[in-house]
């Protein structure tokens, strides 16, 4: 792969291959900025004698504190965007509260909406994944998280962390193979990175453990827990680092 940057951002990704001669392109993630924050980011495939053709659009708004609060997805279609999806989440003194994704298909619309608790210590304590049906939400699956009164802190969400962090777009996205999720610290950190399909159910987790301060990238190669290949769909890849969470869509294609 091949990287530039702009200043702190990565703005492009290419992908190539060799062919015994010459490397040869493939496809390529590009990404544009306010400030730090990734504002959109388009995947295209190389076709010989056409050139770079556009795949995929995901663009990002935040609030007032930088906090990501909306990503949309497209896909190119006939020589222009179609709405495929759109995440949205809403915090509460920092802490992230619910997130919403919403697949826009030909047949039907889905509707999962996750929600997050936390204790008197800003730890989270409840996860709750409901599914959405016209007007009504299903319950699905809960998740519940437990601390130690020793000062040892459950991984899930280690109190008393630097909880800043940047998070950008896995790339390439969609992908084949496998897949690099970006992300930096500002501090010394507990880091957990857990891929989840639509269900909310967790797949995998890619990344448990203490990390210093820095850019780090982590990598999925689109395997469960049991080593098995997942099948090809919508996943979400969650990185926690202290009390912050954030949570982006990619899509794995066989």
């Amino acid at each position: 792969m091949l990287f530039t940057y702009g200043g702190q951002n990565l703005v492009e990704t290419k992908t190539q291959s060799w062919n015994g001669s010459i490397w040869i392109d493939i496809s390529r993630t590009t990404s544009t900025y306010s400030g730090a924050n990734q504002t959109q980011a388009i995947y295209a495939l190389w076709m010989e004698g056409t050139g770079w053709v556009n795949q995929s659009r995901d663009d990002y708004s935040y609030d007032g504190s930088n906090r990501e609060i909306l990503a949309v997805g497209y896909n190119w279609v006939s020589n222009d965007w179609s709405l495929t999806d759109a995440d949205t989440s809403k915090y509460q003194d920092g802490l992230l509260t619910q997130s919403v994704y919403v697949s826009f298909g030909q047949l039907f619309t889905s509707v999962i909406r996750e929600t997050y608790a936390y204790d008197a210590a800003d730890n989270l304590v409840e996860s709750i994944t409901e599914l959405g049906f016209f007007d009504t939400f299903i319950l699905a699956t809960r998740t519940a998280y437990s601390y130690s009164t020793s000062g040892v802190f459950d991984t899930d969400s280690p109190a008393g962390l630097p909880s800043s962090f940047s998070l950008a777009q896995n790339y390439p996205n969609p992908f084949n193979m496998s897949t690099l999720i970006p992300y930096s610290l500002a501090g010394e950190s507990h880091v957990k990175i857990t891929v989840s399909n639509i269900l909310g159910q967790t797949v995998y987790t890619v990344v448990d453990e203490f990390q210093s301060s820095g850019a780090h990238t982590a990598e999925w190669h689109g395997l469960d827990a049991n080593g098995r290949s997942v099948a090809s769909g919508i996943y979400f890849f969650r990185v926690q680092v202290g009390n912050a969470a954030q949570v982006r869509k990619m899509v794995l294609l066989k």
